[in-house]
């Protein structure tokens, strides 16, 4: 079974979409490239697939010479997504759009049995650690304990940043998920996939916590290095398995 991970990312925004902070193409590019020469060179994956919505031409010659030098595969996919609908709907419609487009188009999709998923920029530094703990059979989403501080109502909501799923669980259950996504009346993406994946129930959390460091696009949060107290509570709630979505958590 391969290892793979599909990073989401879009170069160059439409500048009105709504709820999204950071849009200069440049300083996007400079975090994606970083973001992905982190996997190469720091994880134990097999494949690395980056997928972006902007139809963004790159040279990715020196990442996949990068790869090769790691005996990792590393595939660069752009193509042009609705721009009208990710303007209309919000970003989360656009990150649906990329997952489905990579299923569809990787030279490697017939190796994509099940797939870790990182949102561009983010860096998971503890994540062969998190490889070595899960099992490659199951299902794995964790709260999302950030976002949580920035929605009016505080429902429960999914962390779409990170998870890892079968394949053929995410062509059933959340494939098309994102065309019911709605920022303007509330249906973020993270909510949407609470309500399928809470109402289905075949998932776990994450055995350990995953430690993130980046840039959220969308409302600006940064993620660094975490207080100890709150990285002992998510971890000893990962161990037993109570770090579930249903849970919400305000920190």
């Amino acid at each position: 079974m391969k290892k793979v991970l599909i990073i989401t990312g879009c170069i160059q925004p439409n500048p009105n979409i709504p709820y999204l902070i950071l849009k200069d193409s440049t300083v996007r590019l400079r975090q994606y490239i970083n973001c992905i020469e982190f996997y190469i060179l720091n994880s134990c994956f097999d494949i690395i697939i980056f997928g972006e919505n902007s139809a963004y031409f790159y040279n990715d010659k020196i990442l996949k010479e990068m790869a090769f030098s790691k005996r990792k595969e590393f595939e660069w996919l752009s193509f042009l997504g609705d721009q009208d609908m990710v303007l209309k709907r919000g970003k989360g419609y656009g990150e649906g759009e990329i997952i489905k487009y990579v299923l569809l188009n990787s030279k490697f999709k017939s190796d994509i049995t099940c797939f870790f998923k990182v949102t561009g920029r983010l860096q998971v530094v503890n994540i062969n650690h998190i490889i070595r703990k899960i099992n490659f059979k199951k299902n794995y989403f964790n709260p999302d304990v950030n976002l949580i501080k920035f929605l009016p109502n505080k429902k429960p909501v999914i962390d779409t940043k990170f998870y890892f799923v079968q394949t053929s669980y995410y062509d059933v259950i959340l494939k098309e998920l994102y065309t019911n996504v709605d920022d303007s009346d509330d249906r973020q993406l993270e909510s949407v996939f609470f309500e399928a994946i809470n109402k289905n129930k075949n998932y776990d959390n994450f055995p350990i916590y995953p430690y993130i460091l980046g840039e959220c696009a969308g409302n600006g949060l940064i993620y660094k290095k975490e207080a100890l107290g709150k990285k002992i509570l998510f971890n000893v709630l990962s161990f037993f398995h109570i770090f579930k979505c249903n849970i919400i958590f305000r920190f």
